[in-house]
């Protein structure tokens, strides 16, 4: 099971069922207790990533996997011949960027080559198949959950809002690397257009430390895919530019020095959905027609009332809380408020605990995704603010609708549990199998049950103590920045453009339909 990728969090939330009765007697929070299928390699003190590696998918069959390739059409198949076929007859590294727009099916020509390199990494005399060659990797939780990998930072030991500066890691936790990756050949990624230049040369610094030698990626292949006709990173340059640091223009450039294009073209949806594609895409390079304005310009509206159940997508923060404030205010469904509780840990006086809480900023994005206060309601839409276990889907993003809230300590108005209905019903099952003894007759057995959670947090970088903070995981999400859905797929969608301008922000927004 595949947790928050901070070391220190793997085994907090068993913490917290231990500290469970001192938090219900003072808050009345809620314990649920162990799981039914609850790992006792916990309880002796190994963590999840010594009992089990989530980095391996199971391997499918051979009818499944030949008729995923027979699937592929011709394009697809002359980059996965010429994928095998270099990992057949060379021995030096591939470095490729797999490209393409809306509907070209990057994603299935991921798994048939991935299916496919475990097979021909297996062939040689000796080799064991339960050695990790293949990696899969994506720069959020929702997407490496999409292709069923782990992402960049758990897979890279890459600190999480520590910006990008390298540090090697001690000599306990190389070995372990060392041990884990000792046969790795292959890194995929997916959603390359995410990854900036600095944290891609985290990767490469990561990789070159645990082979232990010089060469770009430590000689590892690196197949990334993505499509660059997406929004900037966050906090960090293209993949494609040099570092904007003192010495960063005279750097060599690890994408531009080694990686090869190869762009799938060919749409693979069926009629109606190819059209919109076709015009995405045009719009995606800059070649969009009058024809394709005209088309677009059917689909504005004056206002949007009326469409306050769709989902909405703005281009800042500001609009996106208006928006799901506005929602909240107008449920008439039972509503709550849920209020953090937050407590100081580390070297710091009691005495000014009170000060240090009092510092604590409201932006979430600054308390690990944890709100300070939670605005929920049945029958809202809400997603995930952090990631909980990637392998069961329940990333940053995950999307679904409240339907409980269910209270459950004596003499408490506390929430306990958060009912959720996802929309991807792989999402959340095996939560549902471990707290199955948690419904009753009122909870239908495709709602996953959500708890509360504890993270830490520096304050402006002060490490000498930590603010440790327990919420529930999730946010409203009636609306969202154009920004954060990058990755997602809806059936239907209000955009609001409004008068900022973007580069590729129209492309983005459109293309999530």
């Amino acid at each position: 099971m595949n947790t928050e990728f901070m070391p220190e969090n793997l085994h907090v939330e068993n913490n917290d069922r231990t500290e469970g009765l001192t938090l219900s007697e003072k808050y009345g929070c809620f314990d649920p207790g162990k799981p039914e299928q609850y790992d006792v390699g916990l309880d002796i003190g190994l963590t999840r990533k010594q009992i089990g590696d989530d980095d391996c998918l199971i391997k499918m069959s051979d009818n499944d996997y030949r008729e995923l390739v027979r699937k592929l059409n011709d394009e697809q198949k002359r980059y996965f011949y010429h994928v095998m076929h270099w990992f057949k007859i060379k021995d030096d590294p591939l470095y490729n960027f797999l490209s393409g727009g809306a509907g070209v099916g990057k994603s299935v020509l991921i798994s048939a080559i991935y299916q496919s390199l475990i097979r021909i990494l297996n062939m040689t005399p000796g080799s064991n198949p339960d050695e990790l060659k293949v990696l899969l990797c994506a720069p959020t939780g929702k997407a490496a959950h999409n292709i069923g990998g782990n992402t960049l930072h758990s897979t890279f030991c890459i600190p999480v809002s520590r910006g990008f500066s390298y540090k090697p890691l001690a000599m306990e936790q190389l070995n372990t690397y060392r041990l884990k990756y000792k046969y790795l050949k292959v890194v995929i990624i997916d959603e390359i257009s995410m990854v900036g230049c600095r944290m891609f040369n985290f990767v490469n610094c990561r990789l070159q430390e645990i082979m232990g030698n010089n060469q770009q990626f430590g000689g590892i292949s690196i197949i990334a895919v993505g499509d660059l006709y997406q929004l900037k990173p966050v906090m960090d340059s293209w993949i494609f530019q040099n570092t904007a640091t003192e010495y960063g223009y005279l750097a060599a450039n690890l994408w531009q020095d080694n990686f090869t294009l190869y762009e799938l073209k060919t749409i693979m949806r069926q009629k109606e959905d190819s059209q919109f594609a076709a015009l995405l895409n045009r719009l995606r390079e800059g070649h969009h027609t009058c024809s394709d304005i005209e088309t677009l310009k059917t689909r504005v509206v004056e206002t949007d009332i009326g469409l306050s159940s769709l989902p909405h997508l703005y281009t800042t923060c500001a609009e996106v809380n208006s928006f799901n404030e506005y929602v909240f205010s107008q449920a008439n469904s039972k509503c709550d408020t849920v209020e953090c509780i937050d407590s100081v840990t580390g070297d710091l006086s009691e005495r000014l605990h009170g000060d240090a809480l009092n510092r604590v900023p409201d932006d979430p994005s600054k308390t690990m995704g944890l709100y300070k206060n939670l605005k929920i309601a049945e029958g809202l839409q809400v997603d995930f603010s952090l990631n909980i276990n990637i392998e069961d889907g329940l990333t940053n993003g995950a999307a679904g609708k409240v339907m409980l809230l269910d209270y459950r300590v004596a003499n408490s108005n506390r929430c306990s549990i958060i009912w959720v209905l996802f929309e991807d019903m792989n999402i959340g099952k095996d939560q549902r199998s471990q707290f199955q003894h948690l419904r009753n007759n009122k909870i239908d057995k495709t709602w996953t049950p959500i708890f509360e959670v504890t993270r830490k947090f520096a304050i402006n970088n002060n490490q000498s103590y930590q603010i440790v903070r327990r919420q529930f995981p999730i946010r409203l999400a009636a609306a969202k920045t154009i920004h954060k859905s990058q990755g997602s797929t809806v059936n239907n969608l209000v955009v609001h453009l409004g008068k900022r301008k973007n580069n590729h922000i129209h492309y983005v927004a459109l293309s999530r339909v």
